[in-house]
C-alpha cells in the first residue's frame, strides 16, 4: 500500500500504520513516485479525497485495469483536466463515489454495514488511530487542528450526553 501526505512530516507515522511507501505530494512529482513505489506497475486502486486537478497527478500512474475512486473534493474545485489517453491505453477508470448513494438503498446499506462489521470482528480492520477528541463546543478548534495538517489519525468531535446548562 502506498500512502500520500502533503509533506514528509508524517512519513514515519504512515509507515508505522502499515504503508509500504509514502509519497509527499508537495515535495515530489506524484506519478513518477507512484510508479517507482509499485516497481513500474502502477496503482490498481487509488482512493482520492482531493479530486480536482489532483487527478492529473496520478492518472498516468494507474495500472492496467486500475481504478481511481474520487470520494471527496478537498481541492475545492469541480474543474478537472487530465489526460484521457492513459485511461484508454490501460483500460483504467475514474469513478465518482459518495456514501450517500449507499444509504439511499436500504438493502445495500444493510449489506455494507454487515460487511464492515464482519471486518471489524475478524480483525481485518484494525482500531482507528485517534489524534484528538473535541467537544462539539470546540468544533472550531477541531477544524483548525485538521486544517493545520499536524494530526496523526482521526480527529473526533463528540456530542456530550449532558444537556448544556
Amino acid at each position: 500500500m502506498v500512502a500520500s501526505s502533503r509533506t514528509s512530516a508524517k512519513r514515519d507515522f504512515l509507515l508505522d500504520q502499515g504503508a509500504d511507501a509514502v509519497i509527499a505530494i508537495e515535495e515530489q512529482a506524484f506519478a513518477p513516485a507512484l510508479l517507482a513505489a509499485t516497481g513500474g506497475r502502477g496503482a490498481d486502486l487509488v482512493l482520492d479525497g482531493i479530486g480536482g486537478g489532483f487527478i492529473a497527478e496520478y492518472v498516468e500512474a494507474l495500472a492496467m485495469n486500475g481504478v481511481a475512486y474520487i470520494y471527496g473534493g478537498l481541492s475545492g474545485t469541480n474543474d478537472v483536466a487530465f489526460p484521457i489517453l492513459p485511461l484508454v491505453q490501460k483500460r483504467a477508470g475514474v469513478v465518482g463515489y459518495s456514501l450517500i448513494n449507499e444509504v439511499r438503498d436500504a438493502d445495500r446499506l444493510r449489506r455494507g454495514v454487515e460487511w464492515v462489521l464482519a471486518r471489524i470482528d475478524d480483525g481485518t480492520f484494525g482500531r482507528p488511530v485517534i489524534d484528538s477528541v473535541f467537544d462539539l463546543s470546540e468544533a472550531g478548534e477541531a477544524y483548525a487542528r485538521m486544517r493545520s495538517g499536524a494530526q496523526r489519525g482521526k480527529i473526533i468531535v463528540q456530542v456530550s450526553d449532558q444537556p448544556s446548562q
